[in-house]
């Protein structure tokens, strides 16, 4: 049968322990940021660990409204409701007290923590999902956590910042596009983009990196690519007289919202904007499009490339009723599967 945890007023707030006192003092194991002991009714939970900017984990930290976005455990991989994460979400149904401690200083496995205070899962929204970096590469889903604090609890943990939707247009300049290995939550400024005045919205920009753990190099060659050809066709569909933005698309129960490529007003065309035209990358921009396509008022699909195809990938597109446009290097055009 499981203890009771050790009295709460002898735990006071802002107090300092290593990992080896709290489980000395809590029980749970000693790896892991989500630590429910078998000794005692409790699920320690420690933050801190990675850095603000990490991108396999969204950053842990309070919202404007009070509550403590946690994410899961699981460093590889989407992460899954087992185990530890198991634990949290059925903490308050198993008579378990949530503890959240803050790393402050210290090396990994020598950190000292500061007692933040006793934490529940929100009763409406205990969690919900969110992409992020893999370390191997691409990207995965997490679990992150909606936490509310029972009674005071001490100061520490960051602040988010709080989430409004962009302006519905805003201007890029070409100089903002080259900025596009910006690190995440950088906004993008919005300035005019001389005569041709790409109208996007604002949008937060992910650094796009190498594995982490490994020395990050921004693949700039792969942004300024995907965005010089974007400028390039948006340009052209601008001299035909066409209004072109972005669309933010926010998805109910996902926190970060979702920027388009390229969405054609005029037309209602939503395209998805490749720098290769390898199959790979066409199998991403059909699953992009078919996805974004939920939440529009049904746009017609279309991919942009920076070269024609393979036939049996045009004819993939076309079955699927999505237009293949790539660039006619001679004229300075486009051309598409349509003509």
């Amino acid at each position: 049968m499981m203890a009771h945890p050790t009295p709460e007023e002898t735990l006071q707030l802002g107090m300092e322990m290593t990992r080896a006192q709290i489980i000395d003092r809590f029980g749970g194991r000693p790896q892991g940021a989500i630590s429910p002991s078998r000794t005692t009714a409790t699920v320690v939970v420690l933050t801190g660990h990675r850095p603000l900017n990490d991108p396999t984990h969204p950053v842990d930290g309070f919202t404007p409204d009070g509550i403590l976005h946690l994410t899961g455990e699981g460093s590889r991989g989407d992460q899954e409701m087992k185990q530890a994460n198991k634990a949290l979400l059925n903490a308050k149904a198993e008579g378990r007290v949530v503890l959240v401690f803050h790393a402050i200083s210290g090396t990994r496995s020598r950190k000292t923590y500061r007692y933040i205070g006793q934490f529940e899962l929100d009763a409406e929204q205990p969690y919900y999902l969110t992409d992020a970096a893999d370390p191997n590469g691409g990207t995965r889903r997490v679990i992150v956590f909606r936490l509310k604090p029972v009674g005071e609890h001490a100061d520490g943990i960051p602040q988010l910042p709080e989430i409004t939707p962009p302006p519905s247009t805003t201007l890029l300049t070409p100089a903002r596009t080259e900025r596009m290995t910006a690190y995440l939550a950088e906004p993008i400024d919005s300035e005019p983009l001389g005569d041709i005045g790409i109208y996007v919205d604002s949008a937060r920009i992910h650094r796009l990196a190498e594995p982490y753990g490994e020395r990050v190099r921004p693949r700039t060659t792969i942004v300024r690519r995907e965005a010089s050809l974007t400028a390039a066709f948006a340009a052209h569909l601008q001299r035909l007289g066409h209004q072109v933005v972005r669309r933010q698309i926010n998805v109910p129960g996902v926190r970060n919202p979702f920027i388009t490529d390229l969405m054609d007003d005029t037309t209602n065309t939503l395209y998805e904007v490749k720098n290769s035209a390898s199959r790979g990358e066409i199998r991403t921009a059909i699953g992009q499009l078919l996805d974004f396509q939920r939440f529009l008022d049904a746009p017609a699909l279309g991919v942009v490339l920076p070269s024609e195809p393979y036939p049996d990938l045009i004819d993939l597109c076309t079955g699927l009723s999505i237009e293949v446009i790539w660039p006619v290097p001679d004229t300075g055009g486009f051309t598409s599967s349509k003509h």
